[in-house]
């Protein structure tokens, strides 16, 4: 059992305080402008119950105080190392992290979030006792602006393998990043993370579905192990941004001939619909003129599409989106869902 294997100090500071050159877990946390929060967050990670761990923090170009926060920090906590970068994106800093990191698994935080003290250590236990590559539990929301009122979710747990999983996914993405532990050679046949803009914002999601996609073994754990901190800035832009990250992912396995079409395609067609309803809100007309190309262009059979598609060409946009969500869809996924499961018993 690896919790057993000892946890041998090697260096010592003038404050007495130790660190392991060779680390079980690297726990990397990206940031930017955090300064309100990074302190919760990274004591969170100080006090684990579970110490063998280095905790890697990249700054993606704060102009904030951020950084003097954590190098105060870093003074009296050699396990700190503190990387900085030009504003990339949170894919980057990930991937900063990633590189730098020394150990065998790795575990993401955001810093806006917040661990229980177990978290390491009984994910540990499982990930080996489960034989799997990557674990994740389930969380607790916490609202800013309801004074911080707490709330657990739930989710899809157990074990999942490959295409099961996959499958999953393509319906949710319930996997949240600073609830993962997984091994660090995972990287090296899957790659890092994506760091295009269309996937500013998930490009976890992309990661877990090349990761399940590869066949490595998924295990959801049904104990919450994270606060995720649910903040309301931003809300129609950070969702329409959401949306157009996953119809991206999306496309990389339209041409897959391995992965179920019938399935694949009713989920994404579920995402073009919501894209296109919140960008109605936003009054961008031309970008849901791409979307509905865009989902006429791989769905060509589709009756539901090839009903909406013909509606948008001779109504108004506002009277084809009423339509779509009050008719053409509830038609369409009705017949969907017969179909789907007379072939998927």
């Amino acid at each position: 059992m690896l919790l057993k294997k000892p946890f041998t100090f090697v260096k010592q500071n003038k404050w007495g305080v130790k660190s392991n050159p060779s680390p079980l877990i690297s726990v990397i946390i990206p940031f930017f402008n955090a300064s309100r929060y990074l302190k919760e967050s990274i004591e969170s990670v100080i006090s684990q119950t579970f110490d063998d761990w280095e905790l890697i923090l990249i700054d993606d170009g704060s102009t904030d105080d951020s950084v003097q926060i954590v190098t105060r920090l870093s003074l009296t906590e050699p396990r700190i190392k503190i990387l900085s970068q030009k504003n990339a994106g949170q894919a980057a800093a990930r991937n900063n992290g990633i590189k730098s990191s020394k150990a065998k698994f790795i575990a993401f935080l955001d810093a806006d979030d917040i661990w229980v003290k177990n978290k390491l250590e009984v994910q540990l236990k499982h990930l080996e006792s489960e034989k799997v590559d990557v674990i994740y539990s389930l969380g607790i929301l916490m609202f800013e602006n309801d004074n911080n009122r707490t709330e657990p979710y739930h989710w899809v747990t157990g074990r999942l393998d490959g295409m099961a999983m996959f499958e999953e996914l393509t319906k949710s993405n319930f996997m949240n990043p600073g609830t993962v532990l997984l091994r660090r050679s995972i990287f090296d046949k899957v790659g890092l993370f994506d760091e295009v803009d269309a996937l500013r914002g998930t490009e976890d999601f992309d990661l877990w579905m090349r990761i399940t996609r590869a066949g490595f073994v998924v295990f959801g754990m049904d104990d919450h192990l994270a606060y995720y901190r649910v903040r309301a800035t931003g809300e129609h832009t950070i969702t329409h941004k959401q949306y157009y990250g996953k119809l991206y992912c999306y496309n990389k396995y339209l041409k897959d001939k391995s992965v179920p079409r019938k399935w694949f395609l009713k989920n994404y067609r579920f995402f073009a619909r919501e894209l296109m309803n919140i960008l109605f809100e936003m009054k961008s007309y031309k970008e849901i003129d791409i979307v509905m190309r865009w989902l006429r262009a791989f769905d060509r059979y589709g009756p539901s599409t090839f009903v909406q598609y013909n509606l948008y060409k001779v109504l108004p946009l506002k009277c084809t989106l009423f339509l779509s969500n009050k008719i053409v869809y509830r038609i369409g996924y009705r017949f969907e869902r017969l179909f789907y499961k007379s072939t998927n018993p």
